[in-house]
């Protein structure tokens, strides 16, 4: 992995022959640990693990000389423009055009970087699908619903072992209501690609409507290209007090490797229940999401499957309207 990145390095160091001095070293324009309120606020919506993904992938890479680098540390963006990119490089100036820095700027810059990189060593990736993998943040562009903007009252305080410890709770209180709903034949978990924050699983009835490939392919390795999933986030908590986690119950659809006749069945269903925002190329959709729900560190148990239980019979309904739609096709 080292020699890896370390090829991909010169390769944004080749763009600008300035940069083939000494003393240069990667700067992460998201930090890799985002403790401003402008990072948190503008990543609000990925989870920690997503956060750490896009601050390493390549579109958010900029060489810089290591004394500005030091020194701009955590800044926020105008303020590492100002005082780093402004005046420096070809690949600093444009960076300093930008009017902000989001997950959509550093897919974009990626897949950028990636087709220079084509035209440079004449060659061809795949395909998109092959790009998306190599810069491992396809959920960039899966449409989720964005929080309220975080302010300086509402600033929670960094992530500390309870709140750790909190959400590792949650989430096999969580299993443990899917184990229940698996017991009667309703869903089916696959706990190979449940962790902390993702509790998925299938059902029948998505399952009629959209099979499993011939090869294990999708965004999870699986064949199959949908997962529902409860999602269990520790970092959105603008509206808790910081006393608790916010869950939703998703579907979301890969749209890795995914076969012809498969996306074709996903068109249909984004024809009736779109993503935001939309895009032909896509990586991942998400064409049904509960409302978040609050889970303060004092519920109990029994509440917290009363919550889980609402979303799944949101979740039913969703089902149903699209086995309507689809059987009316």
């Amino acid at each position: 992995m080292r020699t890896i990145w370390n090829l991909i390095f010169n390769f944004i160091r080749s763009k600008d022959s300035v940069w083939c001095a000494k003393n240069i070293t990667p700067e992460h324009i998201l930090p890799q640990t985002p403790t401003k309120l402008y990072w948190r606020n503008q990543f609000r919506q990925f989870s920690d693990v997503e956060i750490k993904n896009l601050s390493s992938s390549l579109g958010n890479m900029l060489p810089l000389s290591q004394s500005i680098n030091s020194s701009l540390q955590n800044d926020s963006f105008d303020e590492k423009k100002a005082r780093g990119y402004a005046n420096g490089s070809h690949c600093e100036v444009e960076i300093s055009k930008m009017d902000n820095w989001d997950a959509r700027h550093i897919y974009d810059r990626g897949i950028k970087l990636l087709h220079f990189m084509e035209e440079r060593w004449k060659f061809k990736f795949e395909s998109i699908e092959q790009m998306d993998e190599l810069l491992h943040i396809g959920f960039a562009n899966d449409g989720r619903e964005i929080p309220e903007a975080i302010t300086e009252d509402t600033t929670p305080d960094l992530t500390n072992e309870e709140d750790d410890e909190r959400t590792k709770t949650l989430i096999a209180i969580i299993m443990k209501w899917a184990d229940g709903k698996e017991s009667t034949g309703a869903i089916h978990v696959d706990k190979d690609k449940c962790d902390v924050t993702y509790c998925r699983f299938t059902t029948d009835t998505l399952t009629s409507i959209l099979p499993d490939a011939s090869e294990a392919k999708s965004g999870w390795n699986t064949k199959n290209h949908y997962f529902c999933e409860v999602v269990n986030k520790q970092r959105t908590r603008v509206k808790t007090g910081n006393k608790g986690n916010i869950i939703t119950l998703q579907v979301a659809l890969s749209g890795k490797h995914i076969p012809d006749d498969l996306k074709a069945i996903c068109e249909r269903i984004d024809k009736h229940f779109p993503s935001k925002p939309h895009h032909d190329n896509w990586y991942w959709r998400i064409p049904f999401s509960t409302e978040r729900a609050v889970i303060p560190f004092d519920m109990k148990e029994d509440g917290i499957f009363d919550v889980l239980d609402t979303q799944y019979e949101q979740f039913q309904t969703f089902e149903k309207q699209l086995v309507d739609i689809i059987g009316r096709e």
